[in-house]
Protein backbone atom coordinates (compact mmCIF):
# COMPACT_ATOMS: atom_id res chain seq x y z
CA UNK A 1 0.00 0.00 0.00
CA UNK A 2 1.38 3.23 -1.04
CA UNK A 3 2.25 5.87 1.77
CA UNK A 4 2.28 2.92 4.41
CA UNK A 5 5.61 4.23 5.62
CA UNK A 6 3.86 7.69 6.27
CA UNK A 7 0.71 6.30 8.41
CA UNK A 8 3.18 4.35 10.01
CA UNK A 9 5.31 6.62 11.38
CA UNK A 10 2.14 9.14 12.06
CA UNK A 11 0.36 6.31 14.21
CA UNK A 12 3.86 5.71 16.13
CA UNK A 13 4.36 9.18 16.47
CA UNK A 14 1.19 9.65 17.95
CA UNK A 15 1.39 6.83 20.18
CA UNK A 16 4.87 8.49 21.72
CA UNK A 17 2.12 11.69 22.13
CA UNK A 18 -0.50 10.01 23.97
CA UNK A 19 1.96 7.81 26.58
CA UNK A 20 3.41 11.03 27.09
CA UNK A 21 0.50 13.45 27.25
CA UNK A 22 -2.41 11.22 29.16
CA UNK A 23 -1.32 8.64 31.93
CA UNK A 24 -0.99 10.51 34.93
CA UNK A 25 1.64 8.69 36.21
CA UNK A 26 3.79 9.46 33.33
CA UNK A 27 3.03 12.80 33.53
CA UNK A 28 4.04 13.00 36.64
CA UNK A 29 7.49 11.19 36.27
CA UNK A 30 8.55 13.24 33.36
CA UNK A 31 7.33 16.59 35.45
CA UNK A 32 9.67 15.48 38.25
CA UNK A 33 12.52 13.72 35.85
CA UNK A 34 12.79 17.54 34.33
CA UNK A 35 13.10 19.10 38.18
CA UNK A 36 15.36 16.43 39.28
CA UNK A 37 17.40 15.20 36.17
CA UNK A 38 17.32 18.20 33.73
CA UNK A 39 15.19 16.34 31.46
CA UNK A 40 13.26 13.24 30.60
CA UNK A 41 15.05 10.36 30.66
CA UNK A 42 11.74 7.69 30.09
CA UNK A 43 10.90 9.66 26.64
CA UNK A 44 14.03 9.26 25.54
CA UNK A 45 13.74 5.48 26.33
CA UNK A 46 10.06 5.08 24.77
CA UNK A 47 11.47 6.79 21.79
CA UNK A 48 14.47 4.20 21.60
CA UNK A 49 11.94 1.62 22.46
CA UNK A 50 9.08 2.42 20.22
CA UNK A 51 11.83 3.12 16.82
CA UNK A 52 13.74 -0.38 17.76
CA UNK A 53 10.19 -1.99 17.81
CA UNK A 54 9.33 -0.56 14.47
CA UNK A 55 12.64 -1.13 12.88
CA UNK A 56 12.68 -5.34 14.29
CA UNK A 57 9.17 -5.25 12.96
CA UNK A 58 9.40 -4.24 9.72
CA UNK A 59 12.40 -5.91 8.92
CA UNK A 60 15.23 -3.03 8.15
CA UNK A 61 18.69 -2.86 8.06
CA UNK A 62 20.19 -0.80 10.95
CA UNK A 63 22.29 1.11 8.53
CA UNK A 64 19.63 1.76 6.12
CA UNK A 65 17.92 3.43 9.01
CA UNK A 66 21.09 5.59 9.74
CA UNK A 67 22.33 3.57 12.87
CA UNK A 68 25.93 3.24 11.58
CA UNK A 69 29.31 3.98 12.66
CA UNK A 70 31.56 2.90 9.93
CA UNK A 71 32.54 6.82 8.50
CA UNK A 72 31.54 8.23 11.89
CA UNK A 73 34.26 10.75 11.61
CA UNK A 74 33.12 11.67 8.76
CA UNK A 75 29.94 12.15 10.00
CA UNK A 76 30.91 13.97 12.96
CA UNK A 77 32.52 16.42 10.37
CA UNK A 78 29.14 17.22 8.56
CA UNK A 79 27.88 17.34 12.22
CA UNK A 80 30.35 19.93 13.25
CA UNK A 81 29.84 21.89 10.29
CA UNK A 82 26.10 21.81 10.65
CA UNK A 83 26.83 23.70 14.20
CA UNK A 84 28.96 26.10 13.05
CA UNK A 85 26.13 27.10 10.11
CA UNK A 86 24.09 27.04 13.02
CA UNK A 87 25.96 29.43 15.15
CA UNK A 88 24.23 33.12 13.39
CA UNK A 89 20.79 31.25 14.09
CA UNK A 90 21.74 30.98 17.47
CA UNK A 91 23.36 33.82 18.51
CA UNK A 92 20.16 35.84 17.09
CA UNK A 93 18.08 33.59 19.33
CA UNK A 94 20.04 33.60 22.53
CA UNK A 95 19.85 37.52 21.85
CA UNK A 96 15.99 37.72 21.82
CA UNK A 97 15.61 34.99 24.67
CA UNK A 98 18.01 37.62 26.70
CA UNK A 99 15.48 40.56 26.23
CA UNK A 100 12.62 38.00 27.50
CA UNK A 101 10.96 37.56 24.19
CA UNK A 102 9.93 33.71 22.82
CA UNK A 103 9.47 32.08 19.86
CA UNK A 104 6.80 30.07 21.35
CA UNK A 105 4.75 32.77 21.52
CA UNK A 106 5.04 34.56 18.22
CA UNK A 107 4.19 33.26 14.83
CA UNK A 108 6.38 36.09 13.32
CA UNK A 109 9.00 35.55 15.31
CA UNK A 110 8.81 32.01 14.71
CA UNK A 111 8.68 32.45 11.07
CA UNK A 112 11.57 34.99 11.29
CA UNK A 113 13.88 32.79 13.06
CA UNK A 114 12.53 30.04 11.08
CA UNK A 115 13.87 31.94 7.92
CA UNK A 116 17.49 32.38 8.74
CA UNK A 117 17.49 28.76 9.58
CA UNK A 118 16.00 27.56 6.49
CA UNK A 119 18.99 29.87 4.45
CA UNK A 120 21.85 28.73 6.29
CA UNK A 121 20.14 24.94 5.62
CA UNK A 122 20.32 25.91 1.51
CA UNK A 123 23.79 27.04 2.18
CA UNK A 124 25.12 24.41 4.09
CA UNK A 125 23.50 22.19 1.37
CA UNK A 126 25.93 23.93 -1.51
CA UNK A 127 29.37 22.76 0.43
CA UNK A 128 31.53 20.19 -1.05
CA UNK A 129 31.65 16.83 0.86
CA UNK A 130 33.40 17.13 4.18
CA UNK A 131 36.41 14.87 5.08
CA UNK A 132 37.12 12.73 7.73
CA UNK A 133 37.72 14.65 11.35
CA UNK A 134 40.74 14.19 12.48
CA UNK A 135 41.76 13.34 16.17
CA UNK A 136 43.11 17.44 16.44
CA UNK A 137 39.82 18.39 14.66
CA UNK A 138 37.83 15.97 17.43
CA UNK A 139 39.49 18.04 20.50
CA UNK A 140 38.59 21.07 19.36
CA UNK A 141 35.30 20.21 18.77
CA UNK A 142 35.20 18.55 22.52
CA UNK A 143 36.52 21.79 23.62
CA UNK A 144 34.02 23.78 21.83
CA UNK A 145 31.21 21.42 23.37
CA UNK A 146 32.78 22.12 26.88
CA UNK A 147 33.77 25.41 26.73
CA UNK A 148 30.36 27.14 28.04
CA UNK A 149 30.75 25.10 31.23
CA UNK A 150 34.20 25.94 31.90
CA UNK A 151 33.44 29.98 31.21
CA UNK A 152 30.28 29.34 33.94
CA UNK A 153 32.28 27.54 36.15
CA UNK A 154 35.07 30.24 36.09
CA UNK A 155 32.48 32.96 36.82
CA UNK A 156 30.95 31.26 39.35
CA UNK A 157 27.82 30.21 37.76
CA UNK A 158 28.13 26.97 37.56
CA UNK A 159 25.25 24.56 39.25
CA UNK A 160 24.30 20.65 39.41
CA UNK A 161 21.20 21.25 37.63
CA UNK A 162 23.23 22.75 34.73
CA UNK A 163 25.52 20.07 34.54
CA UNK A 164 22.09 17.59 34.53
CA UNK A 165 20.87 19.65 31.49
CA UNK A 166 23.63 19.68 29.52
CA UNK A 167 24.28 15.68 29.66
CA UNK A 168 20.63 15.52 29.22
CA UNK A 169 20.70 17.39 26.18
CA UNK A 170 23.31 15.57 24.51
CA UNK A 171 22.41 12.07 25.20
CA UNK A 172 17.95 12.65 24.61
CA UNK A 173 17.87 15.60 23.16
CA UNK A 174 21.08 14.91 20.69
CA UNK A 175 21.58 11.32 19.67
CA UNK A 176 18.15 9.69 20.64
CA UNK A 177 15.66 12.32 18.63
CA UNK A 178 17.97 11.54 16.07
CA UNK A 179 17.56 7.89 16.31
CA UNK A 180 13.70 8.42 16.80
CA UNK A 181 12.85 11.08 14.07
CA UNK A 182 16.14 11.35 11.22
CA UNK A 183 16.94 7.53 11.95
CA UNK A 184 13.68 5.51 11.79
CA UNK A 185 10.87 8.08 10.28
CA UNK A 186 12.81 9.59 7.77
CA UNK A 187 14.62 7.07 6.85
CA UNK A 188 11.52 4.59 6.66
CA UNK A 189 9.94 7.22 4.21
CA UNK A 190 12.58 7.58 2.20
CA UNK A 191 12.96 3.64 1.73
CA UNK A 192 9.52 3.55 0.17
CA UNK A 193 9.73 7.43 -1.55
CA UNK A 194 13.21 6.97 -2.51
CA UNK A 195 15.62 10.63 -2.44
CA UNK A 196 14.85 11.97 -5.83
CA UNK A 197 14.99 15.44 -5.25
CA UNK A 198 18.04 17.75 -4.70
CA UNK A 199 19.20 20.69 -2.31
CA UNK A 200 22.36 21.84 -3.40
CA UNK A 201 24.40 18.91 -3.50
CA UNK A 202 22.40 16.68 -0.72
CA UNK A 203 19.87 14.46 -2.18
CA UNK A 204 16.56 13.90 -0.04
CA UNK A 205 13.48 12.97 0.01
CA UNK A 206 9.17 13.03 1.50
CA UNK A 207 10.85 11.03 4.71
CA UNK A 208 12.86 14.93 5.21
CA UNK A 209 9.79 16.99 5.24
CA UNK A 210 7.27 14.11 7.12
CA UNK A 211 10.24 14.21 9.57
CA UNK A 212 10.39 17.55 10.25
CA UNK A 213 6.57 18.30 10.69
CA UNK A 214 6.80 15.61 13.02
CA UNK A 215 9.49 16.63 14.72
CA UNK A 216 7.96 20.08 15.00
CA UNK A 217 4.80 19.17 15.76
CA UNK A 218 6.50 17.15 18.96
CA UNK A 219 7.61 20.75 20.43
CA UNK A 220 4.22 22.13 19.74
CA UNK A 221 2.13 20.05 21.41
CA UNK A 222 4.29 20.28 24.92
CA UNK A 223 2.17 23.39 25.52
CA UNK A 224 -1.34 20.59 26.34
CA UNK A 225 -1.85 20.59 29.64
CA UNK A 226 -4.89 18.09 30.23
CA UNK A 227 -4.67 17.94 33.75
CA UNK A 228 -5.14 21.70 33.93
CA UNK A 229 -7.74 21.32 31.02
CA UNK A 230 -5.26 23.49 28.70
CA UNK A 231 -5.17 21.74 25.11
CA UNK A 232 -3.65 24.53 23.40
CA UNK A 233 -1.11 23.47 20.78
CA UNK A 234 1.92 26.27 20.06
CA UNK A 235 1.85 27.15 16.16
CA UNK A 236 4.57 28.60 16.19
CA UNK A 237 6.96 26.64 18.14
CA UNK A 238 6.09 24.32 15.89
CA UNK A 239 6.66 25.83 12.84
CA UNK A 240 10.43 26.97 14.61
CA UNK A 241 10.89 23.42 15.12
CA UNK A 242 10.05 22.42 11.98
CA UNK A 243 12.93 24.33 10.18
CA UNK A 244 15.37 23.21 12.66
CA UNK A 245 14.27 19.77 12.05
CA UNK A 246 14.38 20.14 8.23
CA UNK A 247 18.60 21.38 8.92
CA UNK A 248 19.18 18.11 11.48
CA UNK A 249 17.41 16.09 8.39
CA UNK A 250 19.60 17.83 5.80
CA UNK A 251 22.72 16.83 7.90
CA UNK A 252 21.67 13.37 8.26
CA UNK A 253 20.99 13.04 4.47
CA UNK A 254 24.61 14.49 3.73
CA UNK A 255 26.38 12.30 6.20
CA UNK A 256 24.27 9.04 5.82
CA UNK A 257 23.54 8.13 8.90
CA UNK A 258 22.47 9.92 12.38
CA UNK A 259 25.89 10.45 13.99
CA UNK A 260 26.34 13.59 11.78
CA UNK A 261 22.74 15.15 12.75
CA UNK A 262 23.62 13.78 16.61
CA UNK A 263 26.56 15.57 16.64
CA UNK A 264 25.24 18.89 15.20
CA UNK A 265 22.57 18.52 17.84
CA UNK A 266 24.27 18.01 20.53
CA UNK A 267 26.59 20.87 19.74
CA UNK A 268 23.29 23.17 19.14
CA UNK A 269 21.35 22.17 22.24
CA UNK A 270 24.00 21.87 24.76
CA UNK A 271 25.92 25.06 24.31
CA UNK A 272 22.82 26.98 23.61
CA UNK A 273 21.12 25.56 26.75
CA UNK A 274 24.30 26.32 28.61
CA UNK A 275 24.92 29.98 27.47
CA UNK A 276 21.30 31.11 27.46
CA UNK A 277 20.05 29.15 31.07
Amino acid sequence: MKGRSIIESVVVFSILQIVLLLPDGVRSLVRWENRALGGSYFTGALMVALGLFMIIFRRYEFNEMGVATMNWRTSVNYGARGWIFFIIPQYILSFILAWGVSYKDSIELAGLLGGIIVIAAFIMARRNEAKPVTNTRLLVIGAILLSPLVVRLIYEDFSLGLMKEFIWNILVGGFVEEFFYRGYIQSSINLEYKRDWKLGKISFGPGLLVSSLLYGLGRGLRTIKPWKGAYPVSWSWTLFAFTVGFFYGLIRESSGDIIGSGTANSLIDAIGEAIVS
